[in-house]
């Protein structure tokens, strides 16, 4: 039975996985939280502490010389995926505010893909925000550009959903796939905040909206 299968009833999975100088414990950690995350179960990470003359450390290991109250000490002080992957990024403190601009945008498209566009928002601004130390509007407009390649992204390669060469993406609602590849794109980049009543025919995204390819009407609601 698949590892989601199993957990699907836990309302928490916590992941202690080898504390190894390798870091191959760590990635292993990383791909789990990110498999359980994508179903919908919440996940803690746990570090074991790991001193530096020592090459590894698991679980059997830190136990031989702790109690469990040490351990559950080590679940209290966990820490979330995307906080998880937030501690992974290093950031030189020579770094320029263009570097760390890219690399902010290069960490929402890609390191917190799967993270819905109102928690990814508030990430940001916050958390992520304080590593990267840049100016506000700064975050504001790599928030902006960054939204735009989260989409251009999740429509890459799909057949239901293409792009021209200007990153206008073409949706042919006649079929069902057509229908879901647009919700996978704009379910939370879009659709959380216009609804848009639509059933046959084709939409177009442009830069600015979205809007028919034909003459027939489409309502954007406010939510």
């Amino acid at each position: 039975m698949p590892l989601f299968q199993i957990c699907k009833k836990l309302d928490k999975v916590y992941i202690c996985n080898d504390n190894e100088e390798s870091n191959v414990g760590r990635d292993g950690a990383l791909k789990t939280a990110v498999l359980l995350e994508n179903e919908g179960i919440p996940v803690r990470i746990v570090i074991l502490p790991r001193p530096e003359e020592v090459n590894k450390v698991d679980i059997a290991e830190y136990m031989k010389t702790h109690t469990v109250d040490d351990f559950k000490h080590l679940q209290d002080m966990s820490v979330g995926l995307w906080e998880f992957k937030l501690s992974l990024v290093k950031i030189q403190s020579n770094a320029s505010a263009l570097d760390r601009i890219k690399a902010l945008q290069k960490f929402i498209t890609v390191d917190l893909e799967g993270m819905s566009q109102g928690e990814w928002e508030v990430f940001v601004n916050n958390e992520v925000a304080a590593k990267f130390k840049l100016k506000k509007k700064d975050i504001l407009a790599t928030i902006s550009e960054a939204s735009k390649d989260r989409i251009i992204l999740k429509n890459k390669g799909n057949d239901d959903g293409s792009i021209d060469g200007n990153n206008n993406i073409t949706f042919d609602l006649d079929s069902v796939s057509g229908r879901n590849a647009i919700y996978r794109a704009f379910a939370d980049e879009y659709i959380a905040k216009n609804k848009v009543k639509c059933i046959n025919g084709k939409l177009r995204k442009y830069k600015d909206g979205i809007y028919p390819e034909s003459d027939e009407a489409i309502d954007f609601i406010k939510t």
